[in-house]
């Protein structure tokens, strides 16, 4: 969803998979977007609505993040429009998700095996890429399996060196970090032997879905 809930965005796996962006007022597609070869493994709306992020294959089988501008798209509810690729980035790291960190404008977050990353757009508008870097794990942790994210809910302060941002990995481990920094804090030992399949963060708590079928706070 945008972050004002007034659109939605799906995707496609298979071959030649399409972006699309909903209207939910009208239930209409306002957007059409291309540009994998195959399976789109997740979307994100920029929290602005400006921008859409997906992640997915090339035609050389690696995964490619792609981001569109969507600016202008959502004015014309009658006819679905293409956007202009303003990101086109292929790499090495797994990705299972992507997401809009609500912290920076135009910070982009993936996450997967092994591996969580930031990303930003490269400094020079005429290049169409990313520079990443890598949130430091120490070896123990370097295999983690990382499935899903979430940014602690802080509603005072805007320094970045005083947020937390929490990944949780497939052994049922919650790994709390520092974000200014991106170094590991803490790690909570929440659902041992079990999966964490989804996350979210409010003020003091964490709330977990896990393959043990039930939801813990």
């Amino acid at each position: 969803f945008s972050g004002d809930r007034a659109y939605l965005v799906s995707a496609e796996q298979g071959r030649h998979p399409t972006v699309r962006v909903w209207a939910m007022s009208s239930g209409r597609c306002v957007a059409i977007l291309m540009g994998h070869h195959r399976d789109v493994t997740s979307v994100a709306m920029s929290h602005d609505g400006f921008q859409l992020a997906a992640v997915g294959k090339d035609d050389r089988g690696k995964t490619l993040i792609l981001v569109w501008d969507i600016q202008s798209l959502c004015t014309d509810t009658q006819n679905p429009k293409g956007a202009d690729v303003i990101v086109r980035q292929t790499t090495e790291t797994p990705i299972s998700k992507i997401y809009f960190s609500p912290l920076e404008r135009e910070r982009i977050v993936t996450w997967g095996a092994g591996s969580i990353k930031f990303w930003r757009r490269h400094q020079h508008a005429s290049t169409k890429r990313l520079c990443g870097t890598s949130v430091k794990l120490p070896a123990e942790f370097a295999q983690s399996d990382f499935t899903a994210l979430a940014f602690e809910a802080v509603y005072t302060t805007p320094d970045l060196n005083s947020r937390r941002f929490y990944g949780a990995t497939t052994d049922g481990r919650l790994q709390q970090f520092q974000y200014g920094s991106r170094e590991l804090e803490a790690v909570h030992e929440l659902q041992p032997g079990h999966a964490i399949t989804s996350l979210a963060m409010d003020a003091g708590h964490a709330v977990t879905g896990s393959a043990d079928r039930k939801v813990h706070i």
